[in-house]
Parts: C-alpha cells; sequence; structure tokens
C-alpha cells in the first residue's frame, strides 16, 4: 500500500512567479490523517518532523494543515471534492479511489513538476498506482507491505500449486480453488479501512 499527496488542481502551484512568491506571504492548505501531533506512532513523528523542516525551510509560506482521523477523513475528502473545495495538498489513496478525482479534473498533474529529480529519488512501482493515462497525480509519502498466507494441503486439494507471481495466482491457481466448496472468515477490524488491506478465506474440500 502507498499513500501519497495530491495537489488541488484548481490552485497550480506556479500560479504566481518566484520574485512574487518570495517577497509576499503565500498560504497553503493541506489535509492528512496525522490527526495527532503528540503520537508516539512512527508515522505521525516522521510526517511533523517533515513538516516542521518544510516549513522551516520555507518561512514565506505558512502550511496550514488539518488532520483527521479514520473513516471521516474519507467521508471529509469525498465531500469536499464533491463542492470543489478540496485543499491544495491532501493526503490520498491510489487506484480506484483516486480515479474520481482524476476524473473530475480535480487534481493537478505533477509529471513535469517531478522532472526536478523527485522521480529518481523513489522507489521504483510506488508511483503505479496513481498514475492514470501515462499522468502522474501522487507523490508517496510511504511504503506498507502485507502478507498474503495459503493453506498449501487445501491448494493441493483443489488441484492448485503455490504461485510463482501475483498474476499466476489470479490467473492460474484462483480459478481451480473455486471447484471445491469455500467459506469466508471475518476478521474484526477498528477500521473498515484496515479490511480493505487484510482478508481471509477458508477453503473446505
Amino acid at each position: 500500500m502507498t499513500c501519497k499527496r495530491f495537489i488541488n488542481s484548481g490552485q497550480p502551484a506556479d500560479s504566481q512567479s518566484p520574485k512574487t512568491a518570495a517577497a509576499e506571504k503565500m498560504k497553503i492548505s493541506m489535509w492528512s490523517q496525522f490527526s495527532d501531533p503528540n503520537s508516539k506512532d512512527g508515522g505521525f513523528i516522521g510526517f511533523y518532523k517533515v513538516l516542521d523542516a518544510t516549513k522551516a525551510k520555507f518561512p514565506n509560506v505558512e502550511i496550514e494543515h488539518t488532520g483527521i482521523g479514520g473513516e471521516a477523513y474519507k467521508t471529509k475528502i469525498k465531500t469536499a471534492s464533491a463542492a470543489n473545495e478540496l485543499p491544495d495538498i491532501f493526503f490520498s489513496w491510489g487506484g480506484g479511489f483516486a480515479q474520481p478525482f482524476v476524473a473530475g479534473g480535480r487534481i493537478l498533474p505533477l509529471q513535469d513538476l517531478a522532472k526536478d529529480g523527485t522521480i529518481d529519488k523513489l522507489v521504483a512501482g510506488t508511483t503505479d498506482n496513481f498514475t492514470f493515462d501515462s499522468k502522474l497525480y501522487g507523490l508517496p509519502t510511504n511504503i506498507a507491505t502485507a502478507n498474503l498466507y495459503i493453506n498449501t494441503e487445501l491448494f493441493q486439494a483443489a488441484g492448485a500449486k503455490v504461485p510463482a507471481t501475483w498474476e499466476d495466482l489470479l490467473r492460474n491457481q484462483i480459478p481451480k480453488t473455486r471447484e471445491i466448496s469455500c467459506t469466508y472468515a471475518s476478521m474484526p477490524s477498528d477500521l473498515s479501512i484496515r479490511s480493505t488491506h487484510y482478508s481471509a478465506k477458508t477453503f473446505t474440500p
């Protein structure tokens, strides 16, 4: 999973000349899910460390950050997009969640701005999930990994093999498991967003 930042297309970053921008105080609004500046979570600590460093580097820019935790953030960001009231920079997810922002012309393509060497500093593949029609719309803030486990005995009972790749799993092995009956197991979750990252399936021969 890659979390990322988007720039609202309504207020492009280059709307002022460098000379004017340097002379005048600018205000930038930013929303994220980092709601607690006193959190001991590593992600929160890293975010606020970078935020403070950015403020110090650009003293003429006032960054108005709003942190909203949990599912409330998803509701707020969708509502703001529908009303065309998005902040200048905001946190989002890629893929299907980001697609409506792109289709609605709500966010600014970044590929030209990122040619300053930014892309070269990123881990390969971390921008794939928020690139649409060869245009880059977001930059990653972090990378998270998740593990996928399979029951080899039940796979064998279905005539499936341990997949060598994700593509192999989807195209070749999963269809075979559908030939045997299966039941789904639910997982407790305090936030539904976590349930989008993890799922459990129990195959019963």
